[in-house]
């Protein structure tokens, strides 16, 4: 709580001193969000590099988490020149670091995802002829008044879209709109760019199951995840690969359970998922690798952010196979996680699970073992 108020007042300094913008032709990229939205971006980030090309200056300054650095230097083979030392974390020791080392420049552009507290303390601190988001009225109108008001003194151009707009259509706008680069809103293709090699050396056939996620609302029952890998076993000749960053605990007596959760690479993560026959999983970053590297997915989605990642347009797929199940119960709380006041209100037991237990999505933790069989069914 302390630590939060600290960067309201860190925050409340940068806007009402806020610092005229020098001459600049630098952008700065600050991407907040995770490893499933660098998946999404990485054509855009292709296209920004393209225009602004490292020529004995930083052009292009980008600031992000340390995983997504991570991702786009050593997996896309995208220059370290072009990202800040520091990383974008929530910790306020790191968001001071980030605003001394870009401090010191004036940028013609700041792209920001969202208007989170840590992105509007570091853009308030930062000299910027524009600082530019691409966004949904919902999305805007969910803050609190004085939260609104500030983070509407940190953006200069705020482009709405429709709630419902898909993450890569919004990028693909922003692109089109400031820099005049035409991006074609379709999945990467990045079998061409990893060119991998097979993680398991005996052809094994096998689905991977990843249904954890870097937030928890995002995960699935243990119960039910056990069920499913029963279900392929059973019914397949497959095996079952778990894979992801979470440790959880399922139970499996066919001794076809392979067990890979936190003892894999990057690039092991991402052959394991490209020469498998199915990848099911909620809608994290390991459905958005499956259909980047062409391997057919099965995705377990909730309300909570309506259509923002999934499903994909089908236009977008490029052919490649996902299905997308959800819970068939009816529920008033459609992008819960932008309209929490509104949900307090309207749905007041479906915000007590889901907020005040800091649990898995009702919506989500809905979703029967029988739909996800169908969905399985369809691709196998």
């Amino acid at each position: 709580m302390i630590e939060k108020l600290r960067k309201y007042l860190l925050l409340l300094n940068g806007v009402l001193h806020q610092k005229k913008a020098k001459k600049s032709e630098s952008i700065l990229i600050l991407f907040s969000a995770a490893f499933g939205d660098a998946i999404l971006f990485q054509d855009c980030m292709r296209e920004l590099v393209y225009k602004y090309p490292y020529e004995g200056k930083k052009r292009l300054r980008i600031l992000c988490r340390q995983s997504v650095k991570d991702f786009y230097i050593n997996s896309l083979g995208f220059s370290e020149r072009y990202f800040c030392k520091c990383t974008y974390t929530k910790n306020l020791k790191d968001i001071k670091n980030a605003i001394k080392e870009l401090g010191s420049e004036s940028y013609k552009s700041i792209y920001a995802k969202d208007g989170a507290l840590e992105t509007c303390v570091i853009v308030s601190n930062l000299r910027a002829s524009k600082v530019i988001r691409v966004t949904s009225e919902v999305e805007m109108n969910s803050r609190n008044p004085v939260n609104r008001y500030l983070v509407n003194k940190c953006f200069t151009d705020t482009t709405i879209v429709p709630m419902d707009t898909w993450e890569l259509n919004r990028h693909a706008i922003l692109l089109n709109r400031y820099e005049n680069i035409q991006v074609n809103p379709v999945v990467s293709n990045m079998k061409s760019v990893l060119n991998l090699h097979p993680y398991f050396d005996n052809n094994k056939m096998y689905v991977v199951i990843s249904t954890d996620s870097s937030a928890v609302y995002r995960t699935w029952n243990a119960e039910k995840i056990s069920e499913i890998i029963h279900f392929i076993t059973e019914t397949y000749d497959y095996d079952v690969v778990l894979c992801g960053t979470n440790e959880y605990t399922v139970m499996d007596t066919s001794n076809r359970l392979i067990n890979l959760t936190g003892k894999t690479s990057f690039s092991e993560w991402f052959s394991i998922i490209q020469f498998s026959k199915l990848v099911i999983g909620v809608d994290s970053a390991a459905i958005h690798v499956a259909l980047s590297l062409g391997t057919p997915a099965v995705v377990l989605r909730g309300y909570y952010e309506g259509k923002k990642y999934f499903p994909y347009p089908v236009e977008a797929c490029n052919g490649n196979i996902c299905k997308c199940v959800t819970s068939k119960a009816e529920y008033n709380c459609y992008l819960c996680l932008q309209r929490k006041n509104i949900i307090k209100k309207k749905n007041p037991i479906c915000y007590s699970q889901c907020y005040k237990k800091k649990g898995i999505m009702s919506c989500l933790n809905n979703i029967n073992v029988g739909q996800v069989k169908d969905a399985i069914r369809e691709i196998l």
